[in-house]
């Protein structure tokens, strides 16, 4: 149908940012009677309401109510500015103001410790850590343990289990652990920044089984033919 009027459009917030990528968009709050073309200019400069002043334009085609675009390739830490514009065949509308972002710093190499393992037993404990800084990306984690260190050598160790992306305390149950034996584990974590170890190994002894102690009683209760024997464990 014919527009009766220009649209209205404005901007929303920008959501899903990261080092380098957000998502800009906004809103057709009245389309003027008839649906209209919607366009988001974007940059790192702010261009106004003036179309050739800006970076980069993204044409939605027609669009009624909300409206998003996802950016990639962007700078890390660097501030960034989006407008909307919508149009019919009766007029154009700009958003009232500029949108603006900043990008999140760039990935950094994550740091980690290990902390005291817990709830050890004949054949089982729970080795723990903290992810003390993650580098602006939560690293993936990987637990390498054995009953020898293994140090910072991926392939001196026994063995390894990746937990997956953390952010803070973790732990991770071992089973099947032979009693009386000491064991040592060392986390590490990695992000596109970087990677880190836990600056040392750890380690605990699963307890141990003894043989039991047992001793003989006097005999007690004789008779001619029979009597009472015994022992204690």
């Amino acid at each position: 149908s014919a527009p009766t009027g220009p649209p209205v459009a404005v901007n929303s917030g920008a959501s899903n940012i990261t080092a380098t990528a957000a998502t800009i968009g906004g809103e057709i709050t009245d389309t003027g009677g008839a649906s209209p073309t919607v366009t988001i200019y974007w940059g790192d400069n702010d261009g106004g309401t003036v179309p050739a002043s800006w970076d980069n334009a993204i044409n939605l085609g027609t669009r009624s109510g909300a409206f998003s675009a996802g950016l990639t390739g962007l700078s890390s830490s660097t501030p960034y500015y989006f407008r909307s514009f919508a149009s019919n065949s009766a007029g154009g509308d700009w958003a009232d103001s500029t949108g603006t972002f900043t990008t999140l710093a760039a990935p950094a190499p994550p740091t980690i410790i290990n902390n005291s393992a817990t709830n050890v037993s004949f054949e089982e404990a729970e080795i723990n850590g903290t992810v003390t800084f993650t580098g602006n990306e939560d690293p993936e984690v990987t637990l390498y343990y054995g009953d020898n260190d293994g140090g910072t050598t991926p392939g001196s160790w026994d063995a390894s289990v990746n937990i997956g992306t953390q952010s803070g305390s973790f732990s991770n149950g071992l089973f099947f652990l032979t009693n009386g034996t000491t064991y040592y584990y060392r986390s590490f974590a990695q992000n596109s920044g970087g990677s880190g170890w836990a600056p040392s190994t750890a380690n605990f002894t699963t307890l141990s089984y003894f043989p039991p102690v047992v001793t003989n009683t006097a005999a007690s209760n004789i008779t001619g033919n029979a009597a009472l024997v015994g022992g204690e464990v």
